[in-house]
């Protein structure tokens, strides 16, 4: 988090602050866990949703992320009103950042005063899963958990009934400002250790074979999320997407597993699959 963000000071000074912050943390979220929730339904359940991610942050030593949502549970525990994560306060990375500003314009038009008072749970899931996904994406390398934090948001939004449009499920595509004239990005998640796509990923896949149909000048690569060397997972899940698209008709040899397309083509379609 861009905010003084302790895990970017080093040195001896760091070790005082990381106790005293630890101090700190504890004792703000030992608070929350014995005050008694004084607010809507809505953000008592919010309040809970916090309290459960700050001990996990606490439990992974993020002291300074526990803090801060152990606060915002505070503050909702006692009925003020706490908006979803300003993307402005942190270090999300460009390629991520437009699926984040789509997620939380469809979840403020999602959180309207009739939604949060019938359906105060599925509203609070919705905000906190937002902010989630917003913090585990400024990390950028616990994939699982992204996808978790993100389907948790797609998931939360349909039980409000949020239109279909506006859902930010993993593989909603989001043009590249790159220099190809037609480039587009996609996000496949796989569950922790499996090599079957989500349900939601494999709605992308489906979303690929669709929009290739006809289309005879093009490139499909499959990349690895977050960067890194390739694993033997990601070559695995990779030749699970490889085959649904050939299954559905995308022509194998379009397609190029972590590289460069073989070929120039006017349309590049990018995969990018967590290990």
């Amino acid at each position: 988090m861009k905010r003084g963000s302790i895990r970017s000071i080093v040195g001896f000074s760091a070790i005082a602050l990381l106790l005293s912050a630890s101090g700190c943390t504890m004792y703000r979220l030992e608070e929350l866990r014995h005050t008694t929730p004084q607010g809507s339904p809505f953000q008592n359940a919010l309040s809970k949703l916090y309290m459960d991610f700050a001990a996990q942050e606490e439990r992974e030593y993020d002291w300074y992320n526990s803090w801060h949502f152990a606060d915002k549970g505070l503050k909702a525990a006692y009925g003020k009103d706490v908006p979803p994560e300003d993307l402005a306060d942190w270090n999300i990375p460009e390629e991520q950042l437009p699926y984040l500003q789509k997620g939380r314009e469809a979840l403020l038009a999602a959180l309207t005063p009739a939604n949060r008072e019938r359906h105060p749970v599925e509203a609070a899931q919705a905000q906190f899963s937002f902010d989630c996904w917003v913090e585990e994406q400024e990390e950028n390398w616990q994939w699982d958990d992204i996808g978790r934090c993100r389907d948790g948001l797609a998931d939360a939004l349909a039980s409000l009934g949020a239109p279909s449009g506006d859902l930010i499920a993993p593989g909603t595509p989001v043009e590249v400002a790159q220099p190809q004239a037609d480039r587009i990005s996609y996000m496949v998640f796989f569950p922790d250790a499996e090599t079957s796509p989500s349900a939601a990923g494999a709605q992308a896949v489906d979303k690929i074979i669709a929009s290739l149909k006809g289309a005879k000048d093009y490139a499909v690569i499959l990349r690895i999320a977050g960067g890194g060397k390739p694993t033997k997972l990601f070559r695995q899940r990779a030749e699970v997407v490889k085959a649904r698209l050939a299954t559905g008709g995308v022509a194998s040899a379009a397609i190029t597993v972590d590289g460069e397309a073989k070929n120039p083509a006017a349309r590049q379609v990018e995969i990018f699959i967590n290990q």
